[in-house]
């Protein structure tokens, strides 16, 4: 046990270091635009905090999708689960926004989620 934890925590510490070697050469390579580079991090800012609103948006779009065709209370349930995945799919993506914003990764500062905030249609 002891030793699989070791190896655990050697593993992610290499993993670390030769992802944040790659991006920094990466961002090297790439000329930075400043714009575009705030620009990210105040998506990630707005991502983040709006993120709770993807589970209300989802429960009403699954609802209407089966409107007369079922239960709606299954519909709601569809739609509570698929609103939760992408709260957290949208957070978690504004936290990288957040964190990475001086690194242009994805390439040229491109959101990870589409779309890139919760109130744009899908």
């Amino acid at each position: 046990m002891r030793k699989a934890l070791i190896l655990s925590i050697i593993t992610v510490f290499i993993a670390s270091i030769s992802s944040t070697a790659m991006a920094a050469e990466w961002s090297k390579t790439e000329e930075v635009n400043h714009r575009k580079m705030w620009y990210k991090f105040k998506r990630g800012v707005t991502n983040v905090l709006t993120s709770p609103a993807e589970l209300p948006k989802h429960i009403k779009a699954e609802v209407s999708e089966h409107d007369g065709k079922g239960s709606k209370a299954i519909a709601a349930l569809g739609g509570t689960t698929k609103g939760l995945a992408y709260s957290v799919a949208r957070m978690g993506s504004g936290l990288w926004d957040m964190v990475s914003f001086n690194l242009s990764i994805p390439r040229n500062y491109a959101p990870l989620m589409q779309p890139e905030y919760v109130c744009e249609k899908e």
